[in-house]
């Protein structure tokens, strides 16, 4: 995670594929949440970086796990919520590469991720400050998907 963090994301990829493989080895005593949620994170910020075409397949894995980790309400939505900053500048940088399929993806997601987050005023485990910023990129990430 913290490879991501430098922008060294060719690493940051490789020890999130082994982590995942070792997850998988351990079975299902084992979550995989933190490992998937900073998947989708990586692919969004390489995704983002990429000149030209953005890897699809990336995508459309990282909206799939983001999803599936939101139905599951044992994990802690802030994680999945610090995502939504991504997303938005993925969004920005990427928007009119994006087909009706991918964008119709990515605009579910967003909206479960509001969803998820209506009722709290502060996002549960969310730093000081965070949640409207969060919430701020959500509107952005939305209103971008709207008026492409």
């Amino acid at each position: 995670m913290s490879r991501s963090e430098v922008d060294d994301l060719e690493n940051a990829e490789t020890y999130l594929n082994t982590a995942l493989g070792l997850a998988i080895k351990l079975g299902r005593n084992y979550s995989p949440f933190q490992i998937l949620d900073q998947r989708a994170r990586l692919y969004f910020r390489k995704n983002c970086k990429l000149p030209g075409r953005f890897n699809v397949s990336e995508i459309r894995t990282a909206i799939d796990d983001l999803g599936n980790l939101l139905g599951d309400r044992h994990n802690e939505i802030i994680y999945l919520f610090r995502s939504v900053p991504l997303i938005r500048d993925f969004l920005d940088a990427k928007i009119d590469d994006c087909d009706d399929e991918l964008r119709a993806g990515i605009r579910g997601l967003l909206e479960k991720m509001k969803a998820a987050g209506e009722g709290y005023t502060r996002l549960p485990r969310s730093q000081k400050g965070e949640t409207p910023v969060l919430r701020k990129a959500l509107s952005d990430a939305v209103l971008t998907l709207r008026f492409a």
